[in-house]
C-alpha cells in the first residue's frame, strides 16, 4: 500500500508537468513558476517530510521505542489528512496534545490495575511526543493578550459600539493566533472582566 505522501507527490508531479509543457516555450516564464509550485508543493508536504525524516532517523539509530512512538504519531496525522482537514502548526499541536491526553488516562487505568509495566510504556511514549510540543504559554501571558487583542478590537469599531460576550469567538480565533491552544476559560474571564469594569 502506497504513503499518502507518495500519492501526493504523483499527484503534484502530474500537475508539476503539465505546467511546464504549456509553458515550455518561454525559459524565464517556466523558471518562475517552476520556483513558484515547488515552494507551495514543498510547503504542503512539510509536516508528512518532515515526521518520514524522523522515523528514517531512528530506524538508523536503531531506537525501537521512539520509532514506534513516531509510526503513531504519523497515523494520527494521516487519519486527520484523510478527513479532509489542512494539517498546520496549530493542528499538529492539538493531535500531539490530544495523544498526550490519551495516554495519561490510560496510565491511571493502568496504574489502578497494577500493570506498571503498560504505565512505563505509556510514559515513554509521552516523553517522545512531549519532545515536539512547545513551551505553554502561562495563564497570565494568555490573559495578557488576551487584553491586548480586546483593546485592537475595540479599536477597530465605532465609538457607539459595544464589546459583548458574543464577541468571545472572534476575540478567542484573535488569541490563539498568537497561542493556538490558548485556554478559552482564560479569554472569557478576561472578556468578562472588560466588559464588566
Amino acid at each position: 500500500m502506497k504513503d499518502k505522501s507518495e500519492n501526493n507527490y504523483n499527484k503534484d508531479s502530474i500537475i508539476f508537468g503539465t505546467i511546464l509543457f504549456f509553458v515550455k516555450k518561454n525559459f524565464f516564464f517556466t523558471e518562475i513558476i517552476c520556483i513558484f509550485v515547488m515552494n507551495i508543493f514543498q510547503k504542503k508536504n512539510r509536516n508528512m517530510l518532515d515526521i518520514n525524516k524522523l522515523i528514517a532517523d531512528a530506524m538508523k539509530s536503531h531506537d525501537r521505542e521512539r520509532l514506534e512512538t513516531l509510526k503513531l504519531i504519523k497515523s494520527e496525522i494521516v487519519k486527520v489528512e484523510k478527513s479532509g482537514e489542512t494539517i498546520d502548526d496549530a493542528k499538529e499541536l492539538k493531535i500531539l496534545l490530544k495523544m498526550i491526553d490519551q495516554r495519561n488516562e490510560s496510565i491511571k487505568q493502568y496504574k489502578n490495575a497494577g500493570r506498571q509495566d503498560l504505565v512505563d510504556e505509556e510514559q515513554r511514549e509521552i516523553n517522545v511526543i512531549s519532545q515536539f510540543i512547545p513551551t505553554q504559554p502561562s495563564d497570565e501571558e494568555i490573559a495578557a493578550c488576551t487584553k491586548n487583542c480586546i483593546n485592537e478590537f475595540v479599536a477597530m469599531n465605532d465609538s457607539d459600539w459595544k464589546l459583548s460576550m458574543r464577541d468571545m469567538k472572534t476575540v478567542l480565533t484573535k488569541v490563539q493566533e498568537t497561542y493556538p491552544m490558548a485556554n478559552g476559560k482564560i479569554v472569557s474571564k478576561v472578556l468578562k472582566e472588560y466588559i464588566g469594569r
